[in-house]
Formats: structure tokens, C-alpha cells, sequence
């Protein structure tokens, strides 16, 4: 069998040529022990090497596009290895991160110029069956929602306060208002969820940075103000 044949030449990469030596090796061990080399055809690791390099496609041969994505999927993943290791995950549970929120998080991305997280983002979405949700009007963003303690809200009724808000771009002293929606008549505000969304901001104030608990806290207090002149009206 001519050796050329089995060139690695034109493959050009490090673990095809490791595969074609192994393959000669073999065939000169054939040729030393028993005179001939195309013995070594039948042994195993022989067959198994030439089986992978016949299927398998060489470089030269794919398209820069593919080549592209293949090496861009790449660095995709080695960005979210990196956000498991500082404890970052969720995103595949609706419940715990929603698509509005994903949107949101692909949006301030952008500005922060690292094209690896826009593109995760966009697979996170992607990979859920969503797309993504429309920019809210200026001004009328929402800077938190109120989630699952647990992830499930089905089977735990303990709820919690997620900010959405980028607080870095908040200047100091901002005030976070509770807003009821334009539709929603004041006498149908339910002052037991007021009252939750209020030990919600009181539990959330106590576990973030101080320098971020004080715009919570003035919302905390808001909220106490509408309970307040809820209770005071229905009185």
C-alpha cells in the first residue's frame, strides 16, 4: 500500500499527524516482525485510526463561517464557565429569570461592549423558545419584580424581591416610587400585597451593599405611605 496515501499533509493539525505516526509505527513493527507491513491494517488500533480520519472532515475543507462560529461557541462557553464559577445560573428556569429580564440584561450588555455575553444572552433565549421582548418606553422601566424564593412557584409560597435596575447607573438619592397601573382603580389596590412587597424591600434592604440598600429603603417607605393612606381611606 503506498504510504503516501496516508499523508497527513494539506490536514494540517497536530492531532492528525499524532494519528498517521501511530499508523506507521504500527506498520513498521508489521514489517519488522512479520516482513510485511500491510499486516498492520488488521489490528484494531490501526482500523480505529483510519476509520476516525476517513469520517472525519478536514480543516482545509470547512468554511470560514463554520470555522467561525465553531471558535466563537467556544469562547461563548468558556465566558459562561466563568459566570458558574462566581455562582451565577437560573437562566434555563422561566420562573426564577424571566424572558423580560434576559432582554433586559442582552440590552445593558451592549453598551458594556463584550459581543460574548450579548451572544449568550441571546442563546439563553433562544434555547427557551423566546424572543427578545421590546424595549420599554424611557421612564418606564421596571427596576424590580417580585419572584420565587425557591424557583417554583407552585409548591413554595415564599416570595422575593429580584432588582432589575443596573443600581450603578442610579445616581444617589434616587427615589423608587410604587406605581399602580393606569387601569387599576384605587379602591381594588390589595393592601395585603402591598404589605408583602414591603417586608420583601425590608428583607432585600438588609442583604445588599449599604450603598445600595438606601434607594430600597425609600421605596420601602413609599410603599408604607400608600398602605398607610389605603388603610386610612378604607377606614
Amino acid at each position: 500500500m503506498n504510504k503516501d496515501h496516508f499523508s497527513p499533509a494539506g490536514h494540517g493539525d497536530a492531532l492528525v499527524s499524532a494519528a498517521f505516526s501511530v499508523i506507521e509505527m504500527n506498520r513498521q513493527h508489521a514489517l519488522d516482525q512479520y516482513g510485511d507491513a500491510e499486516k498492520a491494517e488488521t489490528w484494531a488500533c490501526v482500523t480505529t485510526l483510519r476509520a476516525a480520519l476517513a469520517a472525519r472532515q478536514p480543516v482545509a475543507e470547512q468554511h470560514p463561517d463554520d470555522m467561525a462560529v465553531d471558535s466563537f461557541a467556544n469562547s461563548m462557553k468558556a465566558k459562561m464557565a466563568a459566570a458558574r464559577a462566581k455562582g451565577r445560573g437560573g437562566w434555563e428556569d422561566s420562573a426564577q429569570c424571566s424572558a423580560d429580564a434576559l432582554s433586559r440584561m442582552l440590552r445593558d450588555h451592549v453598551d458594556k461592549g463584550d459581543p460574548r455575553d450579548v451572544a449568550n444572552f441571546c442563546m439563553m433565549l433562544h434555547q427557551r423558545g423566546e424572543t427578545i421582548a421590546a424595549c420599554q418606553p424611557v421612564g418606564q422601566e421596571p427596576v424590580a419584580e417580585v419572584v420565587s424564593a425557591h424557583g417554583d412557584p407552585e409548591a413554595f409560597g415564599e416570595r422575593e424581591m429580584r432588582v432589575l435596575a443596573d443600581l450603578r447607573k442610579i445616581p444617589y438619592g434616587t427615589k423608587l416610587y410604587a406605581a399602580l397601573p393606569a387601569q387599576q382603580p384605587a379602591q381594588a389596590v390589595d393592601l395585603g400585597r402591598l404589605e408583602r412587597i414591603r417586608n420583601e424591600l425590608h428583607a432585600m434592604s438588609k442583604q445588599v451593599p449599604d450603598d445600595w440598600a438606601d434607594p430600597i429603603i425609600e421605596l420601602q417607605r413609599d410603599v408604607q405611605s400608600l398602605i398607610d393612606g389605603k388603610a386610612v381611606a378604607s377606614g
